[in-house]
């Protein structure tokens, strides 16, 4: 069904597809309105989707131009029942309670869990809330249709070996982590998750575990398997919920082994507004880097938003 002339999207001089539902030309609406995304953004997204049929958030979110966050708050104003449509394969909820309790996580906000469940909803909120830290928990309508697919892919990430460093770092991304130091010692290693400044143990394991973990983690992000005497590094991607995060890798040879460091670069964690960063002289910063030519210079130590500014700058 084509918007007319007068809806909220046309008015912002958007020019949208001929089929279009009205509920995706009220979201494409609302980010308008919200600044969250410009006409080049949306125009190139809508022309994905017409390729792929995929929905609009998930091409919005995988791109970089909006957060998850947003996409969930923004489906939260215009219509709260569209949130049954949604579902999260990773999350602070084990796997094997979503699979005994035939539950599915709908959707998290920074206040919030949507879970929809098979089971009685007073026995799933006991088994949740040791794992939810204060978050709200509300139960919305269950997709049946979804479901059964759902908990395949929740059991096939959970069961599968070969995705044990996937599920490291899923695991980071969930409990909104910067970095993970993996540190081989004489017949254990340890993994250690980075949050607010602060590291703390997450997984201790065996040494034939770490070094099919080092291989992963070096291969993934096209290091020399065969190098460990020298300083590596490197970095890869993990489609993550839609959105795509940027992981950057380090190896330091110690004197048996290799300890790694992987940064976490979450665009959930990342301003992608310039206005949003505090910049000083924002305009200004816009015309510089809108120069064909010239040098424009963002330095600073390690977190100070060096990439938070660069990926805000090129967005």
């Amino acid at each position: 069904m084509s918007p007319s002339d007068s809806s909220p999207a046309h008015r912002f001089g958007l020019r949208l597809p001929e089929r279009i539902s009205e509920s995706q030309a009220a979201l494409v609406s609302h980010l308008k309105h919200q600044g969250h995304v410009s006409d080049a953004m949306l125009e190139a997204c809508l022309a994905e989707q017409e390729i792929t049929g995929e929905k609009l958030g998930l091409i919005l979110t995988r791109n970089g131009f909006i957060t998850r966050k947003t996409l969930i708050e923004a489906i939260l104003t215009l219509n709260p029942t569209g949130i049954v449509g949604e579902q999260q394969y990773t999350s602070r909820v084990p796997a094997e309670i979503l699979l005994r309790t035939k539950t599915m996580v709908v959707a998290e906000t920074q206040d919030k869990i949507f879970l929809a469940t098979l089971s009685a909803e007073d026995q799933v909120r006991i088994d949740v809330d040791p794992y939810l830290l204060g978050l709200d928990l509300i139960f919305v309508p269950l997709n049946h249709e979804q479901l059964e697919d759902y908990l395949s892919e929740v059991r096939r990430l959970a069961e599968d070996k070969s995705n044990f460093a996937e599920r490291l770092l899923r695991r980071a991304l969930v409990e909104g982590c910067s970095d993970l130091h993996i540190v081989p010692r004489y017949s254990t290693y340890s993994v250690f998750y980075r949050h607010l400044g602060v590291r703390h143990l997450a997984h201790e394991g065996s040494l034939d575990e770490y070094n099919t973990l080092a291989a992963r983690i070096k291969d993934l992000s096209r290091m020399d398997l065969a190098e460990r005497r020298m300083p590596q590094g490197g970095s890869f991607e993990l489609e993550h919920e839609g959105k795509i995060v940027d992981l950057r890798a380090a190896t330091i040879p110690t004197s048996n082994s290799e300890m790694i460091v992987v940064r976490v670069l979450d665009p959930d964690r990342v301003q992608p507004s310039l206005n949003g960063l505090g910049v000083t002289r924002v305009e200004d910063w816009r015309k510089a880097v809108r120069r064909p030519d010239g040098l424009c210079l963002i330095c600073g130590p390690t977190g100070s938003g060096k990439t938070t500014t660069l990926n805000a700058s090129i967005k």
